[in-house]
């Protein structure tokens, strides 16, 4: 309902390449500072190394992943935008 009220008054928010670019940048530093705090409670708390590092690995494949299609995502606007 809001959306279509916003869009009658004639809103629009304009998303440009470096807006998505920088909420990348946002996206990676609050990565690296969750990362940092995952693993200081994985090293200092854990119980079971293999278990630890099974998660550990599935936890850094999936994050690439996530930051490697919203890095392409990302290039693909800004080069689709230009």
């Amino acid at each position: 309902m809001l959306a279509s009220s916003l869009g009658q008054i004639g809103f629009h928010f304009p998303i440009t390449p470096l807006l998505i670019l920088g909420l990348t940048a946002l996206l990676l530093a609050g990565w690296g500072v969750f990362t940092l705090v995952l693993r200081y409670h994985w090293k200092h708390y854990s119980t079971r190394k293999t278990e630890v590092f099974t998660m550990g690995f599935f936890y850094f494949i999936g994050s690439f992943v996530l930051i490697g299609l919203t890095v392409f995502s990302a290039l693909l606007y800004l080069s689709s935008s230009t």
